[in-house]
């Protein structure tokens, strides 16, 4: 829960005015910026991370291209699929490590540090699970949908096909020792020194402010002018009936 309240506090809404005057409301990153902790082993890593992750991907789609017996068997297919959500942690961190760049925010340091190392830990155990059910039930023969269990070929392909799967993971685990970034905490603001753009900006702020506040008074000044007249107006009409009302009171 710690994580999720620090990923809250990390943004604010904040109104600002573009260049054609309009104010709109949008949500400002505030909180801290990360850094690599060691920055030239980090774009070593870089097209490592990368090809692991597409190596994972390949090996996934084509062992369920290929018509694998073993993969009739529930104990063996269920991990193999999921260890897909494995794979879209490792290629989030590939692809921060595309995209994005110093400085990172939570949600890139979070998927360079904790999703990576999940998601590589993740693949390596269910892939890992698939292939011993795999060599296990090729040891007792075990019977699946296509027949009994047996070293084919296409069942020597699935776990030539685990085993790089599960060496691109392990790597790819190792790797997140050389994406280790470091928080650096922002200054306050009561300390901080505010940048010649933000200045520019709270003057545009204020600025419009004050342009709203006298447009709000113009308004409320002529509204005020319009019922005094009304009310003028009202009371003539009043005054001269009452009046002719007494004249014909008087002749009667």
């Amino acid at each position: 829960m710690a994580l999720f309240d620090k990923r809250f506090k990390d943004y604010r809404f904040a109104e600002v005015t573009n260049e054609k005057g309009k104010r709109t409301v949008i949500l400002d990153y505030v909180g801290n910026y990360f850094y690599f902790q060691n920055r030239e082993r980090a774009l070593r890593a870089k097209p490592l991370l990368i090809a692991y992750a597409v190596v994972m991907l390949v090996c996934w789609f084509a062992a369920l291209a290929i018509k694998i017996s073993a993969l009739t068997v529930p104990y063996i297919v269920i991990p193999y699929v999921a260890s897909a959500f494995g794979i879209l942690m490792v290629g989030k961190a590939a692809y921060v490590l595309i995209a994005k760049k110093e400085p990172f925010i939570r949600t890139d340091a979070d998927s360079l540090g904790f999703k990576l190392m999940v998601g590589a830990g993740a693949c390596f155990i269910l892939v890992g699970i698939s292939f011993v059910g795999t060599v296990v039930g090729m040891i007792i023969k075990i019977e699946t949908w296509w027949g009994t269990l047996v070293p084919d070929i296409y069942n020597v392909i699935f776990l030539g096909l685990c085993l790089m799967y599960m060496a691109s993971a392990f790597l790819s685990f190792r790797l997140r020792k050389a994406v280790d970034l470091v928080e650096k905490f922002r200054e306050s603001e009561a300390e901080s020194e505010p940048s010649e753009e933000e200045k520019a900006l709270e003057k545009k702020k204020e600025e419009a402010r004050l342009a709203d506040r006298k447009q709000a008074d113009e308004i409320r000044q002529k509204n005020l002018e319009e019922e005094k007249k009304l009310k003028g107006e009202l009371l003539e009409k009043n005054t001269a009936k009452d009046a002719a009302f007494t004249e014909i009171k008087e002749d009667k």
